[in-house]
């Protein structure tokens, strides 16, 4: 963590530029025009460049809830991370598949595959069971909605239950064989683990799904990333930054020597990785 100070006019701004772009190349000679071409590059994948202010809040940073406008017939909310969740959840990401080896990442790559091939079937209009009274509805960004004909939930506005991809894709990293092993999973959902068995049978309709052909792949290497902040001293920062207050110490991020998690108001479980 660094902090640049001083009055204005001084160049934290356009140091902060050249820095960020030192340390997600790991290379410490570069000259200014060069660096200035890997920030811009870089702006919204390995860098977040973005400036407090009085009303800038939590729910800006690491998450909050707000209206679903798409759904017009009933007040809902949906979660909304921040961009500072939105970072480390890339940076995090990318930690984790540096540490796996090649057949490791073959089975990654073969089950997002068969999920993307459930998807465009359900797309394609298919009614697609995930048991004898279950079915898709369709398929959304991040989600799939199902229902059944015999569900007393089919109210207006309801157009069924939202199973997160990513519920799916953690199901598959931690290799489970059961739906009670779900329960035991902490990076889930909680619709996940309510429905547990229908969470499950999708998860082993997608394995069957899974090509037996090879996978050519390669290794992923270890990214740095930057979240640069601007005029942070103008927003409150106990509000703004609530856990990661302690969180982004050192030694409290994923790799560090105490590693700390947190539990977001949503329910989710939160770490700062060590490469952001």
């Amino acid at each position: 963590n660094q902090i640049l100070y001083g009055p204005p006019g001084t160049g934290k701004t356009y140091n902060t530029i050249l820095e960020a772009a030192k340390i997600i190349t790991n290379n410490k000679d570069l000259a200014y025009e060069t660096a200035q071409g890997i920030f811009n590059e870089q702006l919204g994948n390995q860098i977040e460049f973005i400036t407090f202010h009085q009303n800038y809040s939590y729910e800006d940073f690491i998450q909050g809830l707000r209206p679903d406008v798409a759904n017009n017939d009933v007040l809902s909310f949906k979660k909304i991370d921040g961009v500072f969740k939105q970072i480390s959840n890339r940076a995090l990401k990318n930690l984790k598949e540096s540490e796996k080896n090649v057949e490791q990442i073959k089975e990654s790559v073969a089950f997002i595959e068969a999920l993307e091939s459930l998807k465009e079937k359900i797309l394609d209009g298919e009614k697609i069971y995930i048991n004898k009274t279950a079915y898709f509805v369709t398929s959304e960004d991040n989600a799939f909605r199902y229902t059944a004909d015999n569900w007393t939930l089919n109210d207006k506005g309801f157009d069924g239950f939202r199973m997160k991809y990513d519920d799916l894709i953690n199901f598959n990293e931690a290799d489970i064989k059961s739906r009670q092993d779900i329960k035991n999973l902490s990076n889930i959902s909680g619709l996940a683990k309510q429905h547990a068995t229908y969470f499950y049978k999708t998860y082993e309709l997608i394995k069957s799904l899974i090509d037996t052909q090879p996978v050519n792949v390669h290794k992923s290497l270890k990214q740095n990333y930057v979240i640069i902040i601007d005029e942070i001293n103008r927003a409150n920062i106990s509000r703004v930054f609530g856990e990661l207050i302690t969180l982004i110490e050192p030694d409290k991020r994923s790799h560090g020597k105490y590693p700390l998690s947190c539990t977001l108001p949503s329910g989710e479980k939160f770490i700062v990785p060590s490469n952001l």
